[in-house]
């Protein structure tokens, strides 16, 4: 979970937001609501979405890639 802080920051934000001086951000999520319905490449399990402090976190339920 550090290391994906860390690189958000690194890149500026998410790339659907801009700063104060109108840059837009570069970084963009492997996961969220448009791949809900994927499955992961390496094990084939179904993209599951949890409720958790206010937000959605989509996860591979079996070996989180």
């Amino acid at each position: 979970m550090k290391d994906i802080v860390e690189e958000r920051l690194r890149l500026g934000g998410k790339d659907e937001f801009v700063d104060l001086h109108g840059k837009r951000g570069g970084y963009s999520p492997r996961m969220g609501p448009n791949m809900n319905r994927g499955v992961c490449p390496l094990c084939g399990s179904k993209i599951e979405e949890i409720k958790h402090g206010g937000g959605t976190v989509y996860l591979y339920p079996v070996c989180q890639v």
